[in-house]
């Protein structure tokens, strides 16, 4: 009899030889690996047969700001096709001790997507009953998800990305991004007011705001926040919308895309705190594509002043 196994199946948009780099590199997949909320420290990733992926994954913290539960992994690599196919062990605290094996996949579905398998091969239908209670299903399809999410923001050639900093401490820029009356404070562009209509700072929360200028119909946006690492990072997709909370296309474009995955980091040296912001399209056609790296310009100008914005915010609360 077979052995009993948890198959989870995603397309992803991106071809196959870069969803398979997201899957060995570790500057990669530090960044997606796991459920939502999770980060990944990781001390060894030496992807050769034989070779071993040494990490330890740490849960989200508690409701009251306790930090979350660390699991130590292990992966040893047992065969490597690349870009096609790859099969490991999996382990936890018991370096001697593979706790199930597992097989990833990667098909080319053609127009850059790949259809992407996870199985894990368990030993009894006892352990599939107990992981699938843990969550291992769930965890499987929202890890996925952020490798769809991540993968398809990734190439440099797509990615927009600008700096700026601020002679504010980390803790308050901090505040700025994740407090709904202080966001409204400086968000959007020169010149306009923003209205948030629900701001839930949480990994898989939303904000969805409205920007208002003198005369004219409001513009509404919504952000659909990924993994958030406290003063740390910020991963969110920002889309157009209606007041509904529908993504909508842009008002300017109707070949603007639709989603695009931006994440922020924030860093502190001697009061000073620099953000960084990186973000391209996802799930987007060519010609969504074009557009948007046709605007870089526009849009380190508007960023430019959106970021000034917030530097004003910040020098008032001094």
């Amino acid at each position: 009899m077979e052995s009993p196994e948890i198959t989870i199946t995603r397309t992803v948009h991106a071809p196959r030889q870069g969803v398979w780099d997201m899957f060995t590199q570790a500057e990669h997949i530090q960044h997606w690996w796991g459920p939502n909320g999770f980060t990944n420290t990781i001390s060894e990733m030496d992807v050769r047969v034989g070779g071993l992926w040494r990490y330890v994954m740490h849960g989200p913290a508690g409701a009251d700001g306790s930090p979350g539960t660390d699991y130590t992994n292990w992966i040893r690599y047992a065969e490597l096709e690349a870009p096609a196919r790859m099969a490991y062990a999996h382990g936890g605290d018991d370096p001697e001790h593979a706790e199930f094996h597992a097989e990833v996949t990667l098909q080319d579905l053609g127009d850059s997507t790949t259809q992407v398998t996870l199985r894990l091969l368990l030993a009894s239908a006892e352990q599939r009953a107990q992981l699938v209670e843990f969550g291992a299903v769930q965890g499987g399809e929202q890890t996925l998800a952020r490798l769809d999410a991540y993968v398809s923001a990734t190439p440099d050639a797509q990615c927009f990305a600008i700096g700026h900093s601020f002679q504010a401490p980390l803790a308050q820029v901090w505040q700025a991004w994740s407090e709904s009356e202080r966001f409204a404070q400086w968000w959007g562009p020169a010149g306009s007011a923003v209205e948030v209509k629900k701001m839930d700072f949480r990994s898989g929360g939303e904000t969805h705001y409205a920007m208002v200028w003198p005369g004219v119909p409001p513009m509404w946006g919504k952000f659909v926040y990924g993994q958030i690492v406290p003063q740390q990072s910020i991963e969110f997709i920002n889309s157009f919308s209606n007041e509904a909370g529908d993504i909508t296309r842009a008002p300017f474009f109707d070949d603007w895309p639709l989603r695009v995955f931006n994440t922020v980091t924030f860093s502190e040296q001697a009061g000073q705190t620099t953000i960084s912001l990186r973000g391209g399209p996802i799930q987007a056609t060519e010609a969504e594509r074009s557009r948007f790296a046709g605007h870089f310009d526009s849009m380190t100008q508007g960023f430019g002043g959106t970021f000034a914005q917030l530097e004003a915010y910040l020098l008032r609360k001094k």
